[in-house]
């Protein structure tokens, strides 16, 4: 048998290689093709007592348009898994953590964040016990 200058050791990794870019290569359309998958939506949020437009994309949370478009950051994204409440908001005075909630699902009902408590000048008992104690 003639030598053909491969080791074993050659056709192997390069096989493996050649394995995985072919791989990667088929996933890089899919993931492509994830990002192309969030639509844009038009909303109306109900925030504080205030309609409020925005644009939203499908895949994004509640907490993210609240802090981001809609420039509320009295809600904190926290572990953003719904685990430290630090995302609390009421949502038709039902306290839900705005990180688990797409904004395109929230649709009529109406959004309270901590800087919708306050009635007027007044503060609210939570607002007061955020001072009192240096709560974030």
């Amino acid at each position: 048998m003639a030598e053909s200058g491969w080791s074993r050791r050659d056709v192997l990794s390069g096989s493996v290689y050649a394995t995985a870019s072919v791989g990667a290569a088929r996933l890089i359309p899919k993931a492509a093709a994830a990002e192309s998958d969030a639509s844009v939506h038009d909303v109306v949020l109900h925030v504080n007592g205030v309609n409020r437009a925005v644009k939203v994309e499908s895949r994004v949370a509640l907490a993210e348009v609240l802090r981001g478009p809609l420039g509320l950051t009295g809600t904190k994204i926290g572990c953003n898994r719904g685990a430290c409440s630090a995302c609390t908001v009421w949502l038709d005075g039902t306290p839900v953590c705005s990180c688990m909630i797409f904004a395109v699902e929230v649709g009529t009902r109406a959004i309270t964040t901590i800087e919708g408590l306050a009635r007027g000048d007044e503060l609210h008992p939570v607002q007061e016990a955020f001072i009192a104690h240096d709560a974030m």
